[in-house]
């Protein structure tokens, strides 16, 4: 079984699951990972058994909620779940920032666990590339999921009709952004011609961050072989999730998918993207103490090499998030109090200046 290993989770949506409890339930105390989110499937205790190292936290509004909500108070929600989520960083590990490998491995020696933040689903850009800029500057952003179930104004949803034929001109736009800001583009949820697109336009690294196999199981939301090739042809790769809905109800299956992307592109561009806490898991999954079992132990009994099983259970994706290079890009001043994103979302900090599945 391979040691000192850094096991990281591209996909939870726990931020979601908190912030939605509190608008709910007022009255409450504002809730934590220590004692827990009700209904979550993550806390501290547990993320300290056998949980991943590093966790991407999806932010993340429902299309419904956004259908009901004015521009300003989406981007209030928005702020809120960055503020929780801050407010976790106190006390565990991390900021708003971009790290280097010895503050992971010491964040892992120390029991903690790395947090960092996504945005899943361009129309919470509100159509204003300023607008992902100062997100970005306040909360690090790594990746941009395109699209979520619905189409955005300038790219098509893999779950919805068909309607700009892939990215539109603006879209375009968004990704050179990206590209500029140091961001992932993710195509998980996007169309197959809206994801070819942006594989295409992007100057970096594209990511899938919780999709399975098309070959293995034909839903829509996942990868045909072609995009999964593609995706490693930019040095990126696709997330294999623990959803029933896009990998079976069995670690099996789960590692049906894993082994299918591994035979296509190799073991250097396959990692892992759980979505927990936004989907419907399979039944062998309890919480988040069971995903070193399920991954790395589920990877060892298949004979995976322990170099093999380090880069899918983490190390592909730490190469992503921590470029080789270093930083490309300026991080964000994380000394400064988080501000209401509605106030001014046009503020450039750099030189250039509903219920039921998430999925």
């Amino acid at each position: 079984m391979p040691q000192q290993m850094i096991t990281v989770d591209a996909h939870v949506d726990t931020c979601w699951l908190a912030t939605k409890f509190a608008e709910n339930n007022p009255e409450a105390p504002t809730s934590n990972l220590r004692q827990g989110v009700p209904d979550s499937e993550l806390r501290t205790e547990w993320l300290n058994e056998s949980g991943p190292n590093v966790i991407v936290y999806a932010l993340y509004l429902s299309d419904k909620l956004q259908d009901e909500l004015t521009d300003d108070k989406v981007a209030d929600h928005i702020s809120d779940q960055i503020a929780w989520l801050r407010d976790q960083i106190y006390v565990h590990f991390g900021g708003f920032r971009q790290f280097d490998m010895e503050e992971l491995q010491d964040a892992r020696n120390g029991g903690y666990h790395v947090m960092l933040t996504a945005l899943e689903g361009g129309r919470l850009i509100h159509d204003d590339l300023q607008y992902l800029r100062a997100l970005h500057n306040r909360a690090f952003i790594r990746y941009l999921t395109l699209t979520h179930n619905r189409n955005t104004t300038w790219a098509d949803s893999a779950t919805d009709v068909k309607y700009h034929g892939g990215l539109t001109a603006f879209g375009h736009e968004v990704v050179a952004l990206c590209n500029e800001l140091g961001i992932l583009v993710d195509v998980s949820h996007a169309s197959d011609l809206t994801a070819h697109e942006a594989i295409v336009a992007s100057r970096g690294p594209v990511i899938a961050s919780h999709s399975g196999c098309r070959a293995v199981l034909d839903h829509p939301r996942n990868a045909p072989d072609t995009l999964i090739k593609m995706l490693a042809s930019t040095g990126g790769g696709i997330g294999i999730p623990f959803a029933r809905r896009f990998v079976g109800d069995s670690v099996a299956g789960f590692l049906t998918h894993v082994q299918h992307a591994v035979g296509l592109v190799g073991p250097d561009h396959v990692f892992i993207g759980s979505d927990m806490d936004g989907a419907a898991l399979f039944d062998e999954f309890r919480d988040v103490r069971d995903w070193y079992h399920i991954v790395v132990d589920g990877l060892a009994k298949l004979k995976y090499s322990d170099e093999d099983i380090k880069k899918i259970a983490g190390e592909n994706l730490v190469r992503l998030l921590i470029p080789e290079t270093g930083r490309t890009h300026d991080s964000p001043n994380n000394d400064e109090p988080l501000e209401a994103l509605t106030e001014d979302w046009a503020e450039d900090d750099s030189e250039d200046s509903e219920g039921g599945d998430i999925f």
